[in-house]
């Protein structure tokens, strides 16, 4: 519930519309320099959600969200949602737990310990992004149905 928090952006002139697809915070910075009419820097992980906001498509790709320790808080805890799946990495208590978001939203049945190829997967996408790679596409093998499969796992490159 904490990764599904509803953005809403008011640019005057610009038409309302309600988006479903899947963006993350880091996309904010790059969004209002492209409203300002500024290039963003290369640096910049995230990217403008201008073309959205007109009504037109991006390119899907997987969110990453992290809870990291602080004094109240003392969990180390990653997220990586990508396609219909979404991996917890729960660093801090050494578990993983995985969903599939569009059969089980709720999350309720942790599926790590039945799709160990999934959990593979997914495992080396958040690896790959948190040593400083870039935010992936969606895997299309994170579908339903994806890896895991026919002994086939994804070979997902950041």
């Amino acid at each position: 519930e904490v990764l599904k928090v509803p953005l809403v952006i008011y640019v005057p002139g610009m038409a309302p519309r309600v988006v479903d697809d899947r963006v993350m915070l880091i996309d904010m910075a790059p969004t209002v320099l492209s409203l300002a009419g500024v290039r963003a820097p290369t640096e910049f992980v995230g990217r403008s959600l201008v073309a959205l906001m007109q009504g037109q498509g991006l390119k899907p790709r997987a969110a990453y969200a992290e809870m990291l320790p602080c004094t109240s808080w003392q969990k180390n805890e990653r997220v990586l949602v990508s396609g219909e799946y979404k991996l917890y990495a729960r660093y801090t208590d050494n578990t993983m737990e995985l969903y599939n978001l569009k059969e089980d939203p709720t999350e309720q049945h942790n599926l790590s310990h039945k799709d160990h190829e999934r959990e593979k997967a997914m495992k080396r996408q958040l690896s790959a992004y948190l040593k400083g790679a870039q935010v992936p596409e969606d895997d299309p093998e994170m579908k339903a149905g994806g890896a895991g499969e026919g002994g086939q796992e994804s070979a997902m490159a950041f």
